[in-house]
């Protein structure tokens, strides 16, 4: 057990567990504490900070990889330098400009704010904190991919496991004692300050402009985009399929419907994390079979994993639903009343599947670091955008729910499994087998 705290597997694997109880937890915390208008408001603030995406446009990911390969080559260390420079300015500026951004999207939803009492306070002074909280974590976790670069990978995930318990354990103890949707900014900012903290004993490998040399001209475009696009529109179409839905029912129906569908979906989120984990954390074994050519073991340990995944996902759906029949049995129906319909709980069932089919095909493809499945998200955002804007008005969560789970299965199970078929035999031919 010391050996699995001490290493960086077992830290990660900590940390993952740790995000998925304590979103768990947090859940609880809205469920309960939260008027079902409040939690509208909580599940439209949660999805708009993963505009975030458009601040990092996978650069976290590039970082990593950039700064690890600089860093092992001792004859370039002014380019490392520069490289780090680029990135520590990038993420500075896109950090404020993503807080400046998101301030005025409270006015968005100007009618359900003017609906609540005290609504200033209660909704647009939390939203303020909660923008510039969300800017700062984006330079922190910046900051950490180029620590991770320099393969300090134990400190790093001794700093995210803080950052987890931080931000999901402040956030629920918060919303517990009553501070409503302050308890989202106060614990986003503590995590990020508790960031900016444990960053401070990196500082020999962050401070860029310590030095006296002049610096080499990173060519950004022709040295990182050719590698940071997929990943970007990676996360881009993230934000549209994942996020996008709660913020829109939101505008056209109000907060309650928009916390039912946010509840719910977070729920499905929650299910599919924990049942992936079975395959997550057998990622860097896939990536090193592949390396050594070892395609049969590969096909065998992921088959392997990918049916546990499938039991966790059958026994945690099963659960669940069982939950949910029992509430009014223990005097919590009014639980119920919290989450979308049962139809409609039902066919978000069914996304839970298609989404956990996605997951299983980017891993086995980024085991081959290959990201062919980039056109397919952007198919599916694009598709989720324009569903959206001619259905949600008068089709209401209906429509949001029929959107998601038609997407989820048509995109990830039909058509994923139609790209990475091919591709994967592809790979392997370009492998020599």
């Amino acid at each position: 057990m010391k050996a699995f705290r001490s290493s960086a597997v077992g830290i990660n694997v900590l940390n993952r567990l740790i995000s998925l109880v304590g979103g768990l937890g947090l859940l609880l915390a809205v469920a309960f504490k939260l008027s079902l208008e409040m939690q509208g408001f909580y599940y439209t603030f949660y999805s708009l900070a993963f505009l975030r995406f458009f601040a990092e446009l996978g650069l976290t990911t590039a970082v990593v990889q950039f700064i690890s390969h600089l860093s092992a080559n001792e004859d370039e260390p002014m380019k490392l330098i520069a490289y780090k420079r680029l990135f520590f300015i990038w993420f500075a500026v896109s950090g404020v400009l993503l807080a400046l951004a998101l301030l005025p999207a409270i006015f968005l939803y100007r009618p359900q704010i003017e609906a609540v009492e005290n609504g200033y306070h209660d909704v647009i002074l939390p939203w303020v904190f909660f923008c510039f909280a969300t800017g700062l974590s984006v330079f922190v976790v910046g900051l950490t991919s180029i620590v991770e670069g320099h393969r300090r990978i134990l400190a790093v995930s001794h700093l995210r496991l803080w950052l987890s318990l931080t931000n999901f354990g402040l956030a629920a103890l918060l919303i517990m004692l009553g501070f409503q949707l302050w308890g989202l900014p106060i614990a986003a900012g503590v995590s990020a300050a508790i960031g900016l903290g444990l960053l401070k004993q990196h500082s020999d490998i962050l401070l860029w402009h310590k030095t006296a040399s002049r610096l080499p001209r990173v060519k950004w475009r022709t040295e990182i985009w050719p590698f940071q696009w997929r990943l970007a529109v990676s996360w881009l179409t993230g934000f549209f399929i994942f996020y996008f839905l709660t913020p829109y029912v939101m505008l056209s129906h109000g907060p309650e419907d928009a916390g039912r569908l946010g509840l719910s979906l977070q729920i499905i989120q929650i299910i599919n994390g924990v049942a992936i984990l079975a395959v997550s954390t057998l990622s860097p074994v896939f990536g090193q079979f592949v390396a050594k050519g070892s395609f049969q073991e590969l096909g065998h340990r992921f088959r392997q994993s990918t049916i546990l995944s499938f039991v966790f996902l059958a026994i945690l759906v099963s659960g669940f639903w069982a939950i949910y029949w029992l509430l009014p049995v223990v005097g919590l129906d009014q639980l119920q009343g919290r989450l979308i319909s049962a139809p409609l709980l039902g066919l978000l069932t069914l996304a839970a599947i298609g989404t956990h089919f996605f997951f299983l095909l980017n891993y086995f493809l980024r085991a081959f670091k290959d990201e062919a499945l980039w056109w397919v998200s952007a198919a599916n955002a694009a598709t989720t955008l324009l569903a959206s804007w001619l259905f949600i008005t008068e089709g209401g969560l209906a429509a949001a729910v029929a959107i998601f789970t038609f997407n989820s299965i048509f995109f990830w199970v039909f058509i994923g499994s139609a790209v990475v078929m091919p591709r994967i035999r592809t790979l392997k031919f370009e492998k020599g087998l």
